[in-house]
């Protein structure tokens, strides 16, 4: 089971953040059509939480949990508004007439996007399922081995390292990686912590009879790799 559990205040930013961190943590293990579908549901549950529930009012906030379970992805929102009469609401937006109309649009998006919707009594909760189809060792060709792609959309420093340490070990807690490539591509700079990281990386990999390889590095932290005597431990390649 992999869940991510986050708070914010109703800001679009916000709203963004957390998708981009569904979307990386999840789009190595469930098909890229899944991760579509369920960025599209967040995004729909998260913006209504933001615009009816909280009405942008900052001092409110969003409560979002995201878990994958088996073969199913399940996403729940819970906002400080007053929520709304769903049922009503359902009754009125039946059918994918509404689709053209200023409003409704987002149950049209339920419906064919999501296995399950389901609302609390106030409407201030609502629990969306979507069943999803994962890989695994068998579906990727692989008897014993499962490679892990994942690229940085920026710099690897102290400021966001923790971030990304915690997001590693729910991945290789699966314990299913025994291949981790990091594409570099985005990154300008690597700092001390950020090679922190890649050495807990490689360690965490060995124990598992894994490897690390780092790909698309610029010159400069190629250099750096080189130069502190990281490239004996582990694949790096610069940028082509």
């Amino acid at each position: 089971m992999l869940t991510i559990n986050e708070s914010f205040s109703p800001r679009a930013e916000n709203i963004d953040n957390l998708c981009l961190k569904v979307r990386n943590n999840f789009f190595n293990i469930i098909s890229s059509s899944d991760i579509f579908a369920i960025e599209l549901l967040l995004r729909e549950a998260l913006a209504n939480a933001m615009i009816h529930g909280c009405k942008q009012d900052p001092s409110k906030k969003i409560y979002c949990s995201c878990c994958l379970s088996q073969n199913r992805f399940d996403i729940e929102v819970r906002d400080e508004g007053q929520g709304f009469e769903w049922p009503a609401f359902f009754r009125e937006n039946q059918g994918d007439k509404k689709i053209l109309d200023d409003h409704g649009r987002g149950f049209v998006i339920y419906r064919h996007y999501a296995s399950s919707v389901k609302f609390n009594q106030s409407g201030n909760v609502i629990s969306i399922s979507r069943e999803v189809s994962c890989f695994s060792q068998e579906k990727m060709g692989m008897e014993n081995k499962q490679e892990m792609f994942f690229a940085f959309e920026g710099d690897i420093v102290s400021s966001n390292v923790n971030d990304l340490r915690d997001k590693f070990k729910s991945l290789l807690a699966q314990g299913v990686v025994t291949e981790l490539v990091l594409d570099l591509d985005k990154t300008i700079m690597v700092d001390s912590s950020g090679l922190g990281l890649f050495i807990a990386l490689h360690n965490s990999l060995s124990k598992m009879q894994g490897k690390l390889k780092l790909v698309n590095l610029s010159s400069d932290i190629l250099k750096l790799f080189h130069t502190v005597g990281l490239d004996q431990h582990f694949l790096i390649v610069g940028k082509k």
